[in-house]
């Protein structure tokens, strides 16, 4: 038997009634708690081990088809995910290049990738357990053979905050492709402060055969601090792109009457996910009541649009309370490389996001970010900018104002992001791929 534990399995059945909701929520709560054990973390890497075991008795009749294999992060509407799987891409250099994603539509690969790469859909890898699972690891670890590289995105998807399942799913394929003799590494990845114990154990499994990149210090020291001790620093590896900004050219066109005008611009995200924790639109509506009477124009600009988690939703919600022509929405996801022209030609970005963040601060334009999952402060201790991470609760409009009025206040806003800062990132970022 085979069955599919992604965290939104049971959500067409929650309509059916209190009763049923009920028993689904204690099914849920239970499933969840012992995905958090190490007994099931160390469950499912011996039998993802056995499974993997035939191709590892043949592997050295297997030829390499694929200089690297790719596994990418969730995507589906996600242009963090994007820009992570683009970096890959950029990164891999000469010779074919093998993408293990969740669906064909999931993730986009770019024309300019095509002649070298070879998408696989393979969504029960991550997600699924008993023989659909089986099944899947069994063609991974054929795939695995037949790449001299194996290339897990981490990102924030390693210390089981969001799928506990997931985080020890991407933990295992590293190690299988590193005994089948690949170069096996996780890339770039955040450790919060409470990591779920299941995912702590799968690291301190893996750490010795495979390579540990965490994006940032407080991260590091928090990993070490569960004694997985081989973990490394690197950066976020989005800041390792070297695809160039693209101009959108009706955005580009209205920023550029903006500041004609004499206006400067800032862009403004509204995360979907963090509008689950509280409502957060009388906290922007302070941001740009001050942008607005201060003399500023904005970007409204979506950077995740899936159900139950949707920026574009929340830009809407937030343009229904605060009118002017000052404001224009983009109503639409962006490529990355678009995205890193908008906030490239602003003056300052405020998000919810924090691959929005990273693309800020490739353009050189300084983003203040509230904070989800533990997983910014440490990137604004390598820029030495802790004020701008922003809690996300009720108050940080407010705040975010105070650190606007600051930054004006030390004419940080009338420069860029020094370049020296920017490649200090970039290089530890290189590391992980080194």
């Amino acid at each position: 038997m085979g069955f599919d534990v992604d965290v939104d399995f049971v959500k067409a059945e929650e309509a059916s009634g209190g009763n049923s909701m009920n028993i689904i929520g204690f099914i849920k709560g239970e499933l969840k708690r012992i995905m958090g054990t190490n007994m099931f973390a160390l469950g499912v890497l011996v039998v993802d081990g056995l499974a993997a075991l035939p191709a590892r008795v043949g592997r050295r009749r297997e030829e390499k088809e694929f200089r690297t294999c790719v596994v990418a992060a969730p995507g589906n509407g996600n242009i963090g995910d994007q820009a992570l799987l683009e970096t890959c891409l950029d990164r891999a250099g000469e010779g074919k290049v093998a993408v293990v994603m969740g669906s064909h539509d999931s993730l986009a690969i770019p024309e300019r990738y095509m002649p070298n790469v070879s998408v696989f859909e393979n969504r029960d890898l991550i997600y699924s357990l008993g023989w659909r699972r089986l099944i899947a690891i069994v063609g991974f670890a054929r795939l695995s053979v037949r790449s001299d590289r194996v290339w897990v995105i981490g990102a924030d998807t390693m210390d089981g905050a969001y799928n506990r399942l997931a985080s020890i799913s991407r933990f295992s394929l590293a190690r299988i492709a590193s005994v089948l003799g690949a170069d096996s590494r996780i890339l770039g990845f955040s450790w919060n402060g409470s990591a779920v114990d299941s995912s702590v154990l799968a690291a301190r499994r893996v750490e010795k055969r495979v390579q540990l990149w965490v994006r940032d210090p407080i991260s590091l020291t928090r990993i070490h601090a569960d004694g997985v001790e081989r973990a490394q620093l690197c950066a976020d590896i989005v800041f390792a792109r070297t695809s160039p900004a693209q101009v959108d050219g009706s955005i580009k066109e209205w920023m550029d009457s903006q500041v004609k005008d004499g206006r400067r611009v800032a862009v403004v995200n509204a995360s979907g996910l963090i509008a689950e924790q509280f409502d957060q639109v009388g906290e922007y509506k302070k941001v740009l009541d001050y942008l607005l009477t201060s003399g500023w124009s904005v970007v409204l600009l979506p950077h995740v649009s899936r159900p139950g988690n949707d920026d574009i939703e929340e830009l809407t919600r937030l343009c229904s309370e605060v009118s002017s022509d000052r404001i224009i929405k983009v109503d639409r996801l962006l490529e990355p490389d678009q995205v890193l022209g908008v906030v490239r030609d602003a003056s300052v970005v405020v998000t919810g996001r924090m691959h929005l963040a990273v693309l800020s601060i490739l353009g050189g334009t300084y983003p203040i970010t509230i904070a989800t999952q533990g997983k910014v402060e440490g990137l604004y201790e390598s820029l030495r900018l802790p004020e701008l991470c922003i809690e996300p609760e009720g108050g940080c409009g407010g705040r975010i104002v105070e650190v606007l009025l600051e930054l004006d206040r030390n004419s940080v806003l009338s420069g860029m992001i020094p370049g020296a800062d920017v490649e200090e990132l970039r290089g530890r970022a290189e590391l992980a791929f080194a």
